[in-house]
């Protein structure tokens, strides 16, 4: 039997599709330019200057110097100052890819992207192989590698745009980032403590099961065994990978909160589009408390769905939350659209605060913020999908994990190779083969799909609470103290 047989090359035609189609035919392109979006145009000189009479030259009265606006350094051949009360109507024109092609992070997100769909269809087809076509085989599973590289993606641009702040010496923002990692560490340290009757992630029982297989593994190979205390050092190294997704998901959780009070007031003559608005920034807390027995789990199995004679059951409420959380990825895919927008229109708004100063300001520095919006577009795409795309990698892996048919087979019985047949290298070779598939058997059964699958489900219950905490920090930080 092949170690994993047609899933090596359903990953090779889609890996292929990904370099060669995905330049041509993107996701991510499509997204930015295929949705209606449009950016606002920096007013010209000449523009500036009918507005403000003839304008006032800068101080050293050259005609060509070098200004910087916020780190943004730019070259303008000529620097003159207006009045912040001056009215400016900014013309749009909507995306082009030309346009968005040296926007920063525009390749993490075209990647990230692409890459979410060809996990997507590899997942699929996987998934088909395994339950229709070959329902009794015993392959390893190459989706759950796919899952895990799409989470490695995810994260790798929220990293980068950390390290952005600290190589620009923000130090407010790597602060709040430090702040909220040790919150989330305290957090993970009470969640894995509490009791499964009240958080069903069972992982205690998981990882009495690990310690058992991997103990039956070192004594054959006569190594030291597993003690007691690795419970916590389980618990422990959990609570640190939490901590710093957590950390990581601060500024994602705080753009999603600034998006949507600006989406709202685009929405302003839209109640149907407010109320989804609403409902989106509820649902998460909805999606939480499945995972808490008493007030869901509990309550609903053996109960029979009305209008059918379906019996609530275990597997049937786990797939119920799985496809809630595909919902709520849904809805977040179709609000981003107008997210994106209303982050657009944040040049006006910027303008219209100006307005409101007394004295002047020079070209430059009008013409900078309305290009700075734009330039860090896909910057705010990326803090709106990648934790879309961390939370549905760790579902998709949590499923593999849960359908698949990952029981361990007994152990085949080793090649009786004799003195002879070991001069032949032909039987040498597949002594090897059997022996490197004994292996992986063994380890195999060492992490159980229950470990994998308890592992997970905890992943996914906290990668949604820390999106969440920080969402609803960004609503009090961008309503009350701002504001304020």
């Amino acid at each position: 039997m092949a170690v994993f047989g047609a899933q090596v090359v359903v990953s090779l035609i889609f890996l292929s599709f990904l370099q060669k189609l995905c330049p041509i035919y993107s996701l991510g392109r499509w997204l930015l330019t295929r949705q209606g979006l449009v950016r606002y145009l920096h007013p010209t000189d000449d523009e500036l200057k009918a507005l403000s009479g003839n304008g006032q030259r800068s101080a050293n009265g050259k005609k060509s110097r070098k200004t910087v606006n916020k780190g943004v350094q730019q070259n303008s051949t000529e620097s003159f100052q207006v009045s912040r009360s001056v009215e400016l109507h900014l013309s749009h024109a909507p995306l082009t890819p030309f346009d968005i092609l040296p926007l920063r992070f525009y390749s993490e997100f075209i990647w990230v992207m692409d890459f979410t769909l060809t996990t997507a269809f590899v997942v699929t087809l996987t998934y088909i192989h395994e339950h229709f076509l070959s329902p009794h085989t015993n392959e390893y599973g190459l989706s759950s590698l796919w899952c895990f590289l799409l989470m490695l993606f995810s994260l790798k641009p929220l990293i980068n745009i950390v390290f952005s702040y600290k190589i620009s010496q923000n130090s407010g923002e790597v602060v709040l980032c430090c702040i909220f990692g040790f919150f989330f560490l305290i957090s993970a340290m009470i969640v894995l403590i509490i009791d499964d009757k009240t958080l069903e992630f069972h992982l205690v029982s998981a990882h009495d099961s690990f310690t058992e297989s991997a103990n039956q593994f070192l004594s054959k190979r006569e190594l030291s065994v597993i003690g007691d205390g690795s419970l916590v050092t389980f618990r422990m190294v959990l609570a640190f990978i939490s901590a710093l997704v957590g950390a990581l998901l601060t500024f994602p959780g705080v753009r999603v909160a600034k998006c949507h009070l600006d989406s709202l007031l685009i929405a302003r003559d839209r109640p149907l589009l407010q109320m989804i608005m609403y409902a989106d920034l509820l649902f998460p807390v909805f999606i939480l408390s499945l995972w808490v027995p008493p007030i869901s789990r509990t309550p609903l199995l053996g109960k029979v769905i009305p209008g059918t004679a379906v019996e609530i059951s275990d597997s049937l409420f786990d797939l119920f939350r799985d496809v809630t959380i595909v919902s709520f990825i849904i809805v977040r895919m179709v609000l981003l659209r107008h997210r994106l927008q209303a982050y657009l229109n944040t040049a006006c708004t910027k303008l219209e605060a100006i307005r409101k100063e007394a004295g002047k300001i020079y070209n430059t520095e009008i013409q900078g913020i309305v290009t700075q919006v734009f330039y860090y577009l896909c910057v705010v795409a990326v803090q709106l999908i990648c934790p879309l795309t961390l939370i549905a990698a760790t579902l998709l892996m949590n499923r593999s994990f849960t359908s698949a048919n990952v029981a361990a087979s007994p152990p085949a019985a080793a090649a009786n190779v004799t003195d002879a047949d070991s001069e032949s290298l032909v039987n040498s070779v597949r002594a090897n083969i059997q022996e490197f598939s004994l292996s992986l058997s063994e380890l195999r059964s060492v992490f159980s799909s229950n470990l994998l699958q308890s592992v997970t489900s905890y992943f996914i219950w906290f990668f949604m609470y820390a999106w969440t905490v920080t969402t609803y920090f960004g609503i009090f930080y961008h309503t009350y103290l701002v504001r304020a």
